[in-house]
């Protein structure tokens, strides 16, 4: 799986470095840092990072307020503001560009994890399908973050093979490995295309371009045979064109 790409605008060279530093050793995958607006726009056309650490307040005639709303307008990236200020007036600027989270130098490791966590976990995915279909932003709409420890994991819907409910958890199985979160199954599926997955049994979901072979009881996906309830066989056969 996909470690968490992170872009870092921060035009303090020791604060930029001592954050490199830190998410490097929490495991991310973490860009170059950019020290300005143009640098910041260079880096989200050529390579759009699943997560900005934005300074408010850049040297320049554009602030990391400007680059949080280019990536409103432009993208669909959560974003952290990192700033040194916690005035007020700082503060509901930022907010008119609604932030995942913030950040207040100096900041310990553990606050830094804790807002990189609020940021995707809360990231709205149902958003997706309302950002402009450019090329800054193609891609996006077929990846879902989840947890797995201590970090997000970047795992591609295409790679995703069934989902099965146990109990108040869901096993999510991939072609690389297993994710369990805690959730319904009926939660977790709104997270996902409709076109692609579907639901299949009480406890099962499964996507439909994995299917390997199907009968009027089970299927067989890379050789997990799951059952096909009545309730959920109709819809199954309609969706497949074998009505």
């Amino acid at each position: 799986m996909n470690r968490i790409k992170i872009g870092i605008v921060e035009d303090d060279i020791f604060s930029s470095s001592l954050l490199q530093h830190e998410l490097s050793s929490m495991g991310y995958n973490v860009l170059e840092p950019c020290t300005d607006y143009n640098q910041a726009i260079t880096m989200l056309a050529n390579n759009v990072p699943d997560l900005v650490i934005l300074d408010i307040n850049l040297a320049g005639e554009k602030n990391g307020i400007e680059i949080a709303s280019y990536i409103r307008k432009h993208l669909n990236v959560p974003f952290i503001f990192l700033t040194g200020k916690d005035d007020k007036d700082t503060l509901e600027q930022a907010k008119q560009v609604k932030p995942s989270a913030f950040l207040i130098k100096p900041f310990k490791q553990s606050d830094l994890h804790a807002a990189i966590e609020i940021a995707v976990n809360n990231f709205n995915f149902a958003d997706k399908k309302t950002q402009p279909a450019n090329e800054e932003n193609k891609g996006l709409n077929d990846i879902i973050f989840i947890k797995d420890g201590e970090y997000f994991y970047k795992v591609k819907f295409d790679d995703i093979q069934f989902l099965s409910s146990d109990n108040v958890y869901v096993i999510i199985n991939t072609d690389q490995k297993k994710f369990m979160v805690r959730a319904s199954l009926n939660e977790y599926l709104e997270k996902f295309e409709p076109a692609k997955f579907i639901r299949v049994h009480q406890r099962y979901a499964v996507n439909i371009n994995k299917i390997d072979k199907i009968n009027s009881e089970d299927l067989l996906i890379n050789n997990h045979e799951i059952p096909i309830s009545k309730s959920y066989k109709s819809a199954l056969m309609k969706k497949l064109h074998l009505d």
